[in-house]
Order: structure tokens, then sequence, then C-alpha cells
């Protein structure tokens, strides 16, 4: 096995790295100062062939400091003569692709199979040998050398030497060890006796501490009972007590009431509630203040209008009538305002409308389209009816044109009666000739030929015969066919300019006369319709508008009459 290309796009200290298009020789010399990257070269191959260890972006000492994924190409050919292209890269787990033989294989982070018969460590000290590795081998590569030694000799019933006294060993230490390290049967033994002296102790306290508790439970319950004994004693005082403190509060009351309320003589007269009544009487005593106060705001309001009352408002209350009449109507038109504002919104999209359609259907500004033409154009049924009659026509002529061109195309495909009749007649001349050569020879063959001959012949003049009399029956319905293309077209012509002298003078698209499109009297119609709805909303626009008007103008007369002098501003918001 032999590299021969190897690609680094980024591995430790190593960024796009390239050996070049031609293959490696088999010596490669590798020179550079210190911290070059020729250590991490060989790690970068070692792991190409046995997958990244740590194989894990962030534990792996070669992850690049730029913060890109370790990733790289090699090319090998092995002892075979195969060549496989393996592409390595470090993610959060090991990735890795092989091909080989035009088949591509996912290997993951899995060592090559020609590389797995040895140990990646038994590889790096073979392969990679360091100054301080030529002293000798580590200790687990000696191992695997001796294995394989005493494995080759061929005596099953052998062990090495060192297996057995690693199994002796194994098995000591799970004994016993000198040093602290495992958990061996001695150790554990060992930290179980100290575990039962713990909880020995732990059995000892506690045995004497519940005595001690029992020593004091005895006292306690003594205490108890002669706590039970005086709590009885003071209920029963309790009791006592509760009974007769309320009957010494209520006599000692009763004799304060009496003195102060002195002789009987000076109650007499008072209600059996004065307080009570005392406080209704303040109740009535606060609505009566309440009333007259309300009274006197109600008398100065009427007094202070009565001081302000001028020759102006007399000149308005003798106007009075006048200006309800006036007020009435300020208000029915001020109600009108929502309806104007609607009115407007609704001529605006009528107008939006009107104008999108009359786009579609004129060449001239919708304002400028002459109603009374259109209602002159629509009126009746005399567009609808010259529409269908085009139509109709249009269709007839159509299939009339479709038929002549199968007819035509029928002719152009037959062959010509005239090769079957001249076909047919050179058999017979032929036949009869070979009728007479084999009777006159006496040669069967050749009559029987000859009867044949003259049998083909006939077939083919009677074929040729049928054909030339279909052909002129075909002829002739092609020229009447012809005719009657050419009555259609002349029908179509004659509805397309009556629908065309209907529509005169409209201003429509030359598309929609060119096409004259059916459901253009539909349009037409939608148009009109809009236009009327447009022209009404019109006229109820102005006559609120004019309403309007003359309410205000109303309004200024009512103002210079009475001589009232109001700012702009009321006058316009006076309704």
């Amino acid at each position: 096995m032999r590299f021969q290309h190897v690609g680094i796009e980024r591995f430790g200290p190593l960024e796009s790295f390239d050996s070049g298009d031609q293959p490696l020789p088999r010596i490669v010399v590798v020179w550079g100062p210190n911290e070059a990257g020729k250590s991490s070269l060989f790690s970068f191959l070692t792991s190409m062939l046995y997958g990244f260890h740590p194989a894990t972006r962030d534990t792996n000492p070669y992850t690049p400091w730029s913060g890109g994924d370790i990733e790289g190409r090699v090319v090998i050919q092995t002892d075979t003569g195969e060549v496989w292209q393996i592409h390595r890269r470090l993610l959060s787990a090991g990735w890795g692709r092989l091909s080989r033989n035009s088949v591509e294989e996912d290997i993951r982070n899995q060592p090559l199979e020609l590389a797995r018969h040895v140990p990646r460590r038994l590889y790096s000290q073979i392969y990679a040998l360091t100054l301080s590795e030529l002293a000798g081998l580590e200790t687990t590569s000696w191992q695997t050398i001796q294995d394989r030694l005493i494995g080759g000799m061929g005596s099953t019933d052998l062990h090495p030497a060192r297996q057995v006294a690693a199994t002796l060993l194994d098995e000591a230490q799970r004994l016993w060890r000198r040093d602290n390290r495992g958990r061996p049967r001695a150790r554990v033994l060992t930290e179980q006796l100290v575990e039962a002296s713990r909880r020995k102790r732990q059995a000892e306290e506690t045995d004497q501490r519940l005595r001690e508790a029992a020593e004091h439970l005895e006292v306690i319950r003594e205490h108890l009972r002669r706590a039970r004994g005086a709590r009885a004693g003071s209920r029963a005082l309790a009791e006592r007590l509760r009974v007769l403190v309320p009957v010494r509060r209520q006599l000692l009351r009763l004799e304060e009431m009496t003195r102060i309320a002195g002789a009987q003589e000076d109650l007499e007269g008072l209600p059996v509630d004065p307080e009570a009544r005392q406080l209704e009487l303040a109740r009535q005593r606060a609505v009566l203040e309440e009333g007259l106060s309300r009274l006197e705001e109600d008398e100065r309001d009427p007094r202070d209008r009565l001081g302000r009352f001028n020759d102006s408002d007399s000149r308005i209350l003798e106007a009075r009538e006048s200006i309800e009449s006036w007020i009435a109507r300020a208000r029915a038109s001020a109600q009108t305002s929502p309806r104007m504002s609607r009115l407007e919104q609704e001529l605006r999209d009528l107008s939006r409308r009107c104008e999108v359609l009359g786009q579609q259907l004129f060449i001239t500004p919708w304002e400028s389209v002459d109603l009374h033409r259109l209602e002159s154009v629509l009126a009746g049924d005399r567009l609808k009816s010259g529409l269908r009659t085009y139509v109709a026509a249009r269709d007839t002529r159509i299939a009339r044109q479709q038929a002549v061109s199968w007819l035509e195309e029928a002719s152009g495909n037959r062959t010509s009666p005239i090769w079957f009749l001249g076909g047919g007649i050179a058999l017979l001349i032929l036949g009869v000739a070979a009728i007479l050569s084999g009777v006159l020879a006496g040669i069967p063959a050749l009559w029987l030929g000859g009867t044949l001959s003259v049998f083909a012949g006939g077939l083919l003049l009677a074929y040729g015969g049928g054909a030339l009399r279909a052909g002129r029956v075909r002829d002739s319905r092609t020229s009447s066919v012809m005719a009657s293309l050419d009555a259609g077209r002349a029908e179509e012509e004659q509805a397309r300019s009556e629908v065309l002298n209907t529509l005169e003078g409209l201003g429509l698209h030359p598309h929609f006369l060119e096409s004259l499109d059916p459901a253009l009297p539909g349009d037409l119609e939608r148009f009109r319709a809009m236009l009327h709805d447009r022209s009404d909303r019109l006229c109820t626009h102005g006559d609120l508008a004019e309403e309007r008007a003359q309410v205000e103008a109303d309004l200024h007369e009512w103002v210079e009459r009475l001589g009232l002098r109001l700012p702009p501003e009321a006058l316009a918001g006076a309704y």
C-alpha cells in the first residue's frame, strides 16, 4: 500500500494543502523546521487510515483555530493494484466515504479494511519512529508482538506468560490490593466491618436516649396529674364568675342611670326613643334646607335673564314661530349630511367603474359617450338579434369551409383511375395472348396463367370504372359545397355589415368591431345602467345641496334681520 495523492482542507496547522496532480513517488521526504506541521501530516495520514481519535470536534487536538471542520482526502494504491479514494470529515461525529471500483461506501469513522490487522498504536510506533521511540516499543505494542509470535507457534493449549500472569494478578487484586485502588474483596469486608461498628455505636446511643426519655416521661406525667386537678378548680371558679359578673355589671349600670336621670317627673313628655327622634328631625331639616337652596337658585336665573332682556330679544320673541320653523328645516337638513356623504362615495365608485368599463369598450373618454345614441342602439332587440344572426352565419360558413377542406384532402389522396384502367387493359391483352399461345403449343400452365391474367385485368377495369364514377360524384359534390360556402360567406358579410351599421357612431374599440363578441350587448347594458345610476345620484345630490344652501341663506337672512352678531364658525356650524 502507498499514498498516491494527499489533499488537506483543514487539519491542525495544515490548511489548503495539495500534493499535486501527479502521483507521489515511492519515497517522499518531508522537510521543515520545528512546528512546521510534519507530525500533523503523519497524524492526518493515520486518521485517514484509522479514523479520527478523539472522534468529536470539541475534544480533537487538531481542530483548526479558524473554526472550520477537520476535512481531507487521500488516494491509496493497494498491493493488488486497486485505487481507493478516501474522504473524511469530523463534525459532531466522524464522517467518511470510500470510493473503489466505481462504488461508494459509507465508512463513518471506522478503520479501512487493509489497516484493521495492525492496531492503531502499533502502526504509529512502527511507521512513525521518533528519537524517543528508537529506544524501544511501548509495553502494549511489545505485548501485541509477543501474542502474535506465540499464536503463530501452532499450540492451542499454550498461553503467553504475560496473559497467565495478568490473569493471576487480576484474581489476586480482586481479593486484596496493596494500593488503595479498585474494590477488592478485603476492602469490601473492611468497609462492612466499619459500617457494622458504626451502627452498633448508634444503637447504644439510641438505647441510652430512650432510657433517659422514659424517666423524663414519668416526671412529666406527675406534673400533668397535678395540673389537671388545678384546672378543675379553676374551671369551677370561672363558671361562677361567668354567671355573677354580668349581673353585678347590670346592677351598677342601673344605679348609674338612675342617678343621671334625676327626678321622674322631669322625664314626662319625652318620646320613647329621643335619640331616634332627634336624628329624624335633623334629616328633615337637611331636606328643607336643600329645597330652599334649589328654589333660590331657580329664582336667580329668571331674574338674571329678565334683567338682560332687550330689543333684540323682543324681535326674536316676535319671530318665534318662523325661527322654530327654520330650526325644524335646519335639523332635517343636518340629517341629510350623512346621506350626501354616502351619495358622494357612491358617485366616486360609479365614476371609477364607468371609467374602467369605458376604457375597455370605447376609444373616447367615457364622459363623452353619446348616451342617446347608446339608448337607440340598445333599444329593442336589434343588436342582439343581429349578433345572433352573424354568429349563426359565421358558424355555418366555418362548417362548410371544413367540409370543403375535407373533400379537397380526400380528392388529393385518391389514386387516379387511369392507372387501373390502363393496367386492366394490359392484363387482358397479355392474358388473351397467353391463352392462345398455350392452346396452340399445348402447354396447360401457359393458358392457365393467361386465364388468371384475364381475371385480374377484369378486376382492375371494374375498380378503375368505379373509381372514375366516384371521382365524378365527388367533384360534383365539391362544386356544390363550394357554392354553398360562397353563399355562406355572403350571408356572414351581410350580417356583419348590419351589426356594424347598428354600432356605428358609438366609438367602440376596433377589436370589438373586429370580433363582434356576443357578450358585447351585455357590457353595453351594464355601462348604460351605471350611467343612469350615476345620473340619478347626481340629481339627488344636487337637490340635497340646493336645500342645504337655501337653509344657509335663510340663516343669514335671520341673522341680519334680528341684528345678531355671530362669528363665522358659528354660522358655518349652526346646522
